[in-house]
């Protein structure tokens, strides 16, 4: 079934809605745990080379500490001013030295110089792009040789299983969250591209080795290697 992508709704996040976007982002860490658990250990691999955590800011930051102590080395992408400036302010508080650059789009990442990173990771950042092709070939550029990227998102093309999973977190959600995640979030998941929809852009380069390493109903996890 050929599938629209939806987009957020304008003004979805607001400074009165930010305490409950961050609440739920931490409320569903339990979809994470597994792809965090590795991800920290590639980090501490890599620590002191350049890192860059292109996501939508609250995930990768306010539930875990995932940068590589002090984080110097680490470049934060983020398009939501409201996000930026609490990402921040996190930021401060962990006396983390993070580079953060407010991406109004992604055009706007060209000071992160080519073939840089040796580590990309994203968390749920597909799913507010508007060209897949476009935001793949933004982010392979900055990969160095040899780098790894690694993608974790949300998935549309399983929305029975995937409304059943929304409903879990729901429920887990006091009540008096419960409205606004509902009016917030299905419709941002449904955003989402399909497990398909990502293999037939990465077939298109030959520079790359690629592995779906988790795909259920929710989520995908693919991990991607610059081979050259």
């Amino acid at each position: 079934m050929d599938m629209q992508r939806l987009t957020k709704g304008e003004g979805w996040l607001s400074e009165e809605k930010l305490p409950l976007y961050i609440q739920y982002v931490n409320d569903q860490m339990i979809y994470k745990e597994d792809f965090i658990a590795e991800l920290v250990k590639i980090l501490e691999q890599h620590e002191g080379e350049q890192i860059m955590e292109y996501c939508s800011g609250v995930s990768g930051l306010l539930y875990q500490g995932l940068f590589p102590n002090p984080g110097e080395n680490v470049i934060c992408a983020e398009k939501d001013e409201l996000l930026f400036d609490i990402v921040n302010k996190h930021l401060k508080e962990m006396q983390q030295k993070v580079e953060i650059c407010l991406t109004a789009n992604d055009i706007e990442m060209d000071f992160i110089q080519e073939g840089s990173c040796s580590v990309i990771y994203s968390f749920d950042y597909l799913h507010n792009c508007d060209n897949l092709k476009n935001q793949f070939d933004i982010l392979l550029g900055k990969l160095r040789v040899g780098g790894l990227m690694w993608l974790y998102d949300l998935r549309r093309d399983a929305e029975q299983s995937m409304l059943e999973q929304v409903m879990i977190g729901y429920k887990n959600l006091k009540s008096e969250r419960r409205g606004w995640y509902l009016r917030n979030f299905i419709s941002s998941w449904r955003a989402s591209y399909s497990v398909d929809e990502i293999k037939d852009i990465l077939i298109e380069y030959p520079f790359i080795t690629y592995e779906i390493e988790k795909a259920n109903a929710l989520t995908v996890s693919v991990r991607i290697k610059k081979e050259g």
